[in-house]
């Protein structure tokens, strides 16, 4: 259809040769703040963060920028982004959210991540962040189930810094094949997230089926 009308997608490539003079002069600053929003209640749902990320780490492999820096901003971004869900959290009903966190759309999603932490802790946050829509979830889950600031960054940072440090890395090495990376995080985030309906499934009817033997008890 677009070689009908005489037009033609951008390859990774030519994208990478666009953006290039805007990471030269502001990586640095747009690594975080995508890391950041990427991890951010509602904003990750629709902002590409973590492809941001992985254009760090081919910018890094150009040259243009520092590996390591580029890690280091990353996690940190990723951090804040959680912890800022995390606050959310502990607002409570004071949160200004508080309505849409009682909506029938995401309080059920609340209640299954914080059952996931309490039986997994440290690895319901590495597999939350590597599920779009469950990244944000874990972290206001994690202060709604009374979770203390210190467990929370005791789990998070180094959940942080293995998500991003996947992306940004990722990028870095596969940099002239960013569409079979881009791929495969999709296809795993994918699994994770089939995975855990799965076992929320079978939560539900473990439970359902505990209530019917209550019931007849």
């Amino acid at each position: 259809m677009f070689e009908l009308a005489d037009l033609r997608l951008p390859t990774f490539s030519e994208w990478v040769a666009v953006l290039g003079g805007l990471y030269d002069r502001w990586g640095y600053a747009i690594v975080p703040i995508a890391a950041a929003l990427e991890n951010t209640f509602i904003v990750n749902l629709f902002f590409p963060g973590g492809t941001i990320l992985i254009l760090g780490g081919v910018y890094a492999r150009i040259g243009q920028l520092d590996l390591a820096i580029v890690i280091l901003l990353g996690w940190l971004g990723t951090f804040l982004g959680a912890s800022f869900d995390y606050c959310i959290g502990r607002g409570g009903g004071r949160s200004p959210l508080a309505r849409l966190l009682d909506h029938p759309r995401v309080a059920p999603p609340l209640a299954h991540a914080g059952m996931l932490l309490g039986r997994y802790g440290f690895l319901a946050f590495l597999g939350g962040h590597f599920t779009s829509h469950t990244r944000s979830v874990i972290a206001i889950a994690a202060a709604l189930t009374g979770m203390s600031p210190g467990r929370f960054v005791l789990y998070e940072l180094p959940a942080a810094f293995i998500w991003s440090t996947t992306y940004v890395v990722g990028g870095y090495l596969l940099a002239h094949q960013l569409h079979v990376f881009e791929e495969f995080l999709n296809r795993f985030g994918w699994y994770v997230a089939i995975g855990l309906l799965a076992f929320f499934g079978w939560q539900t009817w473990r439970t359902f089926r505990g209530g019917q033997k209550s019931d007849k008890g």
